[in-house]
């Protein structure tokens, strides 16, 4: 509770922009495609129902067992407390307890930053994994071993995992090591 309390002023200002698409979404947006679905689904973001549309489609993308078995990062859903949140929304459960529209305003503005990074994450990961997998498959041979086949598929599972963690790096989701327990004090500076 201390900790969203401190967090609490980043989450007004966070709120009631579109500024995540940028702040956190920006090194994502040159791959085209993706970012122009992530920015349509957020949209519908502004709803409950469209949120949780949107959460749908994303669970239902054919690449999201692998993209969370490699460690992609996505937030909101059944994840609870500061790693279930883009970090601009930890102290958003007190903001959403403010009359006068205020808090309703951070909820909306939250699940916007949700149903977009999610959705951008998931469809960078699922485009650059269907290609990863494409070129695992050419390496495949007519004569291959057992073994071989185990060394490919290994792998392609370390190139998903780096595809993961390239993703999460560059939408603000880094492994913070040993600090991320420092990471909800650091995020309210």
């Amino acid at each position: 509770a201390l900790l969203e309390a401190w967090n609490l002023p980043r989450a007004f200002m966070a709120s009631f922009d579109h500024s995540m698409v940028l702040r956190q979404g920006l090194h994502l947006l040159p791959e085209g495609a993706p970012g122009a679905k992530a920015l349509l689904a957020s949209m519908k973001g502004l709803t409950k129902a469209g949120h949780a549309e949107v959460d749908k489609v994303i669970r239902s993308n054919k690449w999201y067992k692998d993209a969370r078995e490699a460690g992609l990062d996505l937030t909101g859903g059944r994840a609870t407390g500061f790693l279930g949140k883009e970090e601009a929304f930890v102290g958003s459960r007190f903001a959403k307890k403010i009359p006068l529209g205020v808090g309703k305003g951070v909820e909306i503005s939250e699940r916007l930053a949700h149903s977009f990074m999610n959705k951008l994450r998931m469809e960078v990961f699922a485009s650059h994994a269907a290609e990863l997998t494409r070129i695992y498959a050419k390496k495949a041979g007519t004569n291959e071993t057992t073994h071989q086949m185990l060394v490919r598929q290994e792998g392609l599972k370390k190139s998903l995992r780096g595809l993961a963690d390239s993703i999460n790096i560059l939408s603000g989701r880094a492994d913070l090591g040993k600090a991320e327990n420092a990471a909800a004090i650091l995020n309210g500076m």
